[in-house]
């Protein structure tokens, strides 16, 4: 029983912690040992950088419309790309990696909305539907390929530069 005056505390890890790797090997918060008085940490990564790249975000939405889908797209895949082969580095440095996991995060629903506006403008009205058909179809495909690849890959760091490769080649056909 607790007496009047004391508080609750986070106590540090006395004896290290082991971590169970059935299913990764490598996670930034392994990596980093982010348990005992850094608990906190995952949590904030997620919540700071989800605030954060929602700004991001509309920064690059007006920038599709501002200055045309074309530009949108690529200052969002460069920024996706470089922070991706940038973020296994940073992850020693908390802030440093909130905010590459936000520029990250943020720029990808402005790089769809980019394609997509693009496809459909493109296309015939009669042929509109198979574009959004066809475009959240190659998403899903997308999402379910890399879920196989990071459960294959196992190790955060190599996954991170595994799914930043093929942002380049966008970038490097460009005219």
């Amino acid at each position: 029983m607790k007496t009047q005056g004391e508080e609750n505390g986070t106590t540090p890890c006395l004896y290290g912690w082991e971590y169970d790797t059935t299913w990764l090997s490598l996670t930034a918060a392994s990596q980093e040992d982010w348990v005992c008085d850094k608990e906190l940490y995952p949590n904030t990564v997620y919540s700071v950088s989800l605030f954060v790249s929602t700004a991001i975000g509309v920064i690059l939405l007006y920038i599709g419309d501002r200055f045309g889908r074309r530009i949108q797209y690529l200052v969002g895949l460069s920024a996706t790309s470089l922070s991706q082969i940038l973020l296994p580095l940073s992850a020693s440095v908390f802030p440093l990696y909130i905010v590459l996991s936000a520029v990250s995060e943020g720029a990808h629903l402005p790089m769809g909305e980019a394609i997509m506006a693009t496809g459909v403008e493109l296309a015939s009205i009669k042929h509109r539907s198979a574009v959004n058909f066809l475009g959240f179809f190659s998403y899903c495909l997308g999402v379910i390929a890399m879920a196989l690849i990071a459960w294959f890959v196992k190790n955060w760091v190599h996954f991170t530069l595994i799914a930043a490769v093929p942002c380049f080649i966008p970038l490097l056909l460009q005219k």
